[in-house]
């Protein structure tokens, strides 16, 4: 599973959020209002097929607008985040992962 870009990441929390298929013009919408700056629908578009071709996502139309549908859960993403982070930052060490997300929430 390819590793996602902060605003390649920023879509799929948004389409993950969404629970459901997404307007595409609703995820410019969304995306704006969390980075608080307007992206171009071009720009949007752009990282749309990124994630489409990491097959993160996939893009359909009905009549004239454009939908998109997450292919990869959320769960699934942020656990292969956590195996990363384990074998490189606690070298496999599980008991020392959770120790610090323990000690990270008291």
């Amino acid at each position: 599973m390819e590793r996602l870009t902060p605003c390649e990441l920023a879509i799929m929390q948004i389409v993950w959020k969404n629970k459901t298929d997404i307007p595409e013009t609703d995820i410019k919408i969304e995306l704006s209002k969390m980075a608080q700056k307007e992206y171009a629908r071009t720009t949007i578009a752009t990282f749309l097929k990124r994630l489409e071709n990491k097959n993160y996502l996939e893009k359909y139309h009905v009549g004239r607008k454009s939908y998109v549908r997450a292919l990869i859960p959320a769960r699934s993403y942020g656990r292969e985040q956590l195996r990363t982070i384990l074998d490189v930052y606690y070298d496999g060490d599980r008991d020392g992962l959770l120790q610090d997300i323990q000690s990270a929430n008291t």
